[in-house]
């Protein structure tokens, strides 16, 4: 896992998805940026992006992943949901 991070990509009947695990920082946000373009211009009409797996993240790295967001949705007219923000947040700060 390079800087803490996996991203693994599948295709369900939805459209793609992106799942990540690990530590999301100002150094490996990258690599989820890029896997999110890279189904945005291979013709992904629905991308779903699941955070539930990331064990740290800081604010910086989640406003960049949420400005492509929206510029994918924008340039390449696709549907970019991103989900498990919730349940990382509550683990990361131990909430029940």
């Amino acid at each position: 896992m390079r800087h803490g991070l996996r991203c693994r990509v599948s295709r369900t009947p939805r459209g793609d998805r992106i799942e990540v695990s690990g530590r999301l920082t100002r150094r490996s946000q990258q690599r989820v940026v890029e896997a999110l373009w890279r189904r945005a211009w291979t013709g992904g009409s629905h991308i779903t992006v699941d955070l539930a797996g990331v064990t740290f993240f800081d604010g910086t790295s989640v406003i960049v992943l949420l400005g492509n967001k929206r510029i994918v949705e924008r340039q390449r007219g696709c549907t970019v949901d991103v989900t498990g923000l919730e349940t990382a947040t509550r683990r990361i700060l131990a909430l029940p």
